[in-house]
């Protein structure tokens, strides 16, 4: 059955509206004149509400294209796309304003009726109960068809409902006037007020209060993380100064969307992934090691599950997209997480719902990067105005192993990222291939573009290059983590470019214990003997980590191992990358 849109249903509200207003007054006997006087008097009005109702959806013919009212250009910035949640709350709001204005007409057709009328004759109360049930008619069915428009905005669940200078809210009572006819009531509609749709230029006294330039209207309600989510992070081995820093980064980010590529090539099995097992030493560190000869499916479900707990305990709005639908019995194409205040609890239900959703789900279909990247982009721009009135950002993370497919060519490709680029974003590029060609590819991409792009490998790939220039680092999972969720600092993206010198390796130590408690402490140069206790001091808070390269836990940092014997551990890199954020500041 076709789908009807939000302008369908305007059109058959404003129907129904117009014969309403017909039949009403064909109950009356008055003179031949002044029973056309009035049912012209009605068309007229009723024409009128027909063309406000038709001006406030025609603009929303298209689900992700915002409202446009009548306004400043400030006041229409605040308006976003809304979701079939939100076109259910006008219609119904506006099914109840047409029997609340059809009822006062009627009262004031009385008023008129007396002065004007030669014969004296009133309205059947059946012709009444006739058109007040049409227009319970017209409520239910409104809402009905709204309650199926499922398909949602993406963005537009992080959005406060909020709908200003849509609905000019009209509770005045008319003086001198007798009651009319009860409303058609409805367990669902008892929430809604009694509001008459009229396209109207907001005033000083009209318009609802703005949120502050820094607040605006689509952020969310600040949510910060209990002990739970805390003791969970830590349980996972992330330093206390790398969970500081991944809030902060959620201050900067208003949202993170990440696209997965379930493609057929996900299938191909040459991934790997970290499988826990008992500490061999009794520490308090946990103990991994790597499982070769997985599929990139699951390396990359692996990857994801642990960000969609992250995300919960972070209180981090994300979004998560596959490019190809899954179909219905696995689950929806788009899913997320934080989209609003919730509590612990429902966070948790929403973390497992969305690990169910990865578990069920398996490659299939193409890479149609192109096109997912073109209508984030014309999502974002809806609400471009207010990320940069806010000075916030979105992050995109996508997570693939193929070039795209739906692109003739790949200028097509780079126009799409050119295009996102003028948005307020910051893109990584999570590679899971080990295909030179692949790989190449998007760091040419990074190369030509200039982009604000880091592209970044798996975890044990990562861990290699860095390695090979600064062996004194451990490479633990929690910071590379981090950097997958668009977490950027200049100086790690030198770990895998050059040697840092002393003042930099002090700066990722800051990172990861705390920028507080390395800011008194003297660089290695300076003073190694207490740099070094400084930094042995600190480990000793946290849990050790499993070091990919010796395949055991360490510390986080060791000046003073062996880092010759380190190098000849590492053999070949199994995927080679170029320079990418550090030629921006070059």
């Amino acid at each position: 059955m076709k789908r009807r849109t939000s302008n369908d249903l305007a059109t058959l509200g404003t129907q129904a509206l117009t014969t309403s207003y017909d039949q009403g007054g064909q109950g009356t006997g008055t003179t031949e004149t002044s029973r056309q006087q009035r049912h012209e008097r009605q068309k007229q009005l009723a024409a009128a509400k027909a063309k406000a109702i038709t001006q406030r959806y025609q603009p929303n013919v298209q689900e992700d294209r915002p409202l446009v009212v009548e306004g400043t250009e400030k006041q229409q910035e605040a308006l976003r796309p809304v979701n079939a949640e939100d076109r259910a709350r006008i219609a119904l709001a506006k099914a109840q304003a047409i029997t609340h204005q059809w009822s006062q007409d009627q009262v004031q057709e009385g008023h008129d009726s007396a002065t004007l009328r030669t014969t004296t004759t009133q309205q059947p109360d059946q012709t009444r109960q006739v058109n007040l049930s049409r227009a319970e008619t017209i409520t239910s069915q409104w809402k009905q068809k709204e309650s199926q428009q499922t398909t949602t905005a993406p963005h537009a669940a992080l959005l406060q409902r909020q709908l200003p200078g849509c609905l000019a809210v009209a509770t005045k009572q008319t003086p001198n006037k007798q009651p009319g006819p009860p409303l058609p009531t409805d367990k669902h509609m008892s929430t809604f007020p009694i509001a008459r749709p009229i396209i109207a230029r907001p005033t000083a006294a009209s318009s609802p209060p703005r949120a502050p330039p820094n607040t605006w209207q689509a952020k969310l309600p600040e949510q910060q993380m209990d002990e739970e989510d805390l003791a969970y992070l830590q349980g996972e081995g992330y330093p206390l100064g790398l969970i500081k820093a991944m809030t902060d980064l959620k201050a900067d980010f208003f949202q993170q969307i990440w696209i997965i590529d379930n493609s057929e090539s996900m299938n191909t099995r040459d991934g790997s992934m970290l499988a826990d097992v008992s500490s061999s030493n009794g520490s308090h560190g946990t103990s991994r090691r790597f499982v070769h000869g997985c599929s990139r499916w699951d390396e990359l479900k692996e990857c994801v599950v642990s960000h969609i707990r992250l995300s919960g305990a972070l209180r981090q709005p994300t979004s998560f997209r596959l490019l190809n639908d899954p179909g219905s019995a696995a689950g929806p194409q788009q899913f997320g997480i934080c989209e609003s205040a919730l509590s612990h609890g429902c966070i948790a239900e929403q973390v497992q719902h969305c690990r169910d959703i990865m578990e069920r789900n398996y490659p299939v279909g193409q890479t149609p990067l192109t096109q997912h990247i073109r209508k984030i982009t014309e999502e974002i721009q809806a609400v471009r105005s207010g990320l940069l009135a806010s000075g916030k950002r979105i992050s995109i993370v996508i997570c693939t192993d193929g070039i795209p497919t739906d692109a003739p060519n790949r200028q097509f490709f780079v126009d799409a990222l050119r295009k996102l680029e003028t948005m307020p974003v910051w893109l990584v590029i999570r590679l899971c291939t080990d295909e030179p060609s692949v790989v190449d590819y998007y760091n040419q991409l990074d190369d030509e573009l200039k982009l604000s792009i880091d592209v970044i490998d798996d975890f044990q790939g990562e861990a290699l290059d860095v390695c090979k220039r600064n062996p004194w680092l451990n490479y633990g999972l929690p910071l590379h983590r981090a950097r997958e969720r668009g977490y950027h600092e200049r100086v790690l993206d030198l770990l895998d470019e050059c040697p840092l010198s002393t003042r930099e390796q002090k700066e990722v130590c800051g990172i990861i214990f705390g920028k507080e408690k390395v800011q008194h402490c003297p660089e290695a140069d300076v003073d190694k003997p207490r740099f070094l206790a400084h930094m042995d001091s600190l480990q000793r808070e946290e849990q050790l980590q499993w070091d990919p390269i010796d395949e055991k836990v360490k510390t986080w940092v060791d000046f003073t191992g062996d880092t010759k014997g380190k190098l000849r551990k590492m053999g070949k890199n199994r995927r080679k990358k170029t320079s990418r954020f550090f030629r921006l500041f070059r």
